[in-house]
């Protein structure tokens, strides 16, 4: 990685991390003994650790960031599952074992833990945080051209104004919008506050999707209050 805004981001390939965690990964750790707000990146099919982190760059300086390498080999890198209900609660699975890990391992806050994934990536965090009752508290979710499957034929509970971020281009070749669109009504009927956006783009996020996300993950961390004197 080239951009000096990520410089201080670890690359844990091996080790007692490994370990704990279950799954290589990549991790930037905030100033500070912490816990900090925590956001989890989520690959798509085909990626691997490092490639989420094109959203890094728009994520504030306060929050811890964890990208997990997905389980299994694919074609062009690693997935979270193929299309089998099988494996996609292996990969499931192991996204859980990960994630409460990940929590337990590094200086987390863990009342302030959200997901963000693109594509396949965004498949596993619903998978993950749709549930009854949820495996630990979000903050919310950041659903990036991506859907929600059906492989695990997800009831979606009520959901309580869990904020969650919907980015999707109208041109997108992958993932038809209109995956997205039945995604978001679904989520806005079972109570979920839902910032909604299209753009005139293909299988990636746009700059104006990449501002929003800014803009979006800053809204969830407490208000800062000037405590000197």
């Amino acid at each position: 990685m080239n951009d000096p805004t990520l410089a201080d981001v670890q690359h844990i390939a091996e080790g007692p991390a490994v370990e704990a965690l279950g799954l290589p990964h990549r991790v930037r750790i905030p100033p500070g003994s912490g816990p900090h707000p925590t956001l989890i990146m989520v690959h798509g099919l085909d990626g691997n650790e490092h490639v989420t982190w094109i959203f890094g760059r728009v994520v504030g300086p306060e929050w811890l960031i964890i990208t997990p390498r997905a389980p299994f080999p694919s074609a062009g890198g690693f997935s979270w599952y193929a299309a089998t209900q099988e494996s996609f609660m292996a990969g499931l699975a192991t996204l859980e074992k990960f994630i409460d890990a990940a929590m337990r391992y590094y200086p987390s806050d863990p009342a302030q833990l959200a997901l963000l994934g693109f594509s396949q990536g965004t498949v596993m965090n619903f998978a993950y945080a749709l549930r009854a009752p949820r495996p630990r508290p979000i903050a919310g979710i950041a659903a990036l051209s991506g859907f929600i499957a059906r492989l695990n034929e997800i009831e979606i509970p009520a959901q309580n104004g869990l904020p969650v971020l919907m980015l999707h281009g109208i041109r997108d070749e992958r993932v038809p919008v209109k995956w997205a669109q039945s995604a978001r009504d679904r989520l806005r009927q079972a109570g979920a506050s839902v910032t909604y956006e299209e753009s005139d783009t293909g299988h990636k996020v746009s700059a104006s999707g990449m501002r929003l996300l800014s803009h979006w993950l800053a809204s969830l961390l407490p208000a800062q209050t000037d405590l000197q004197g």
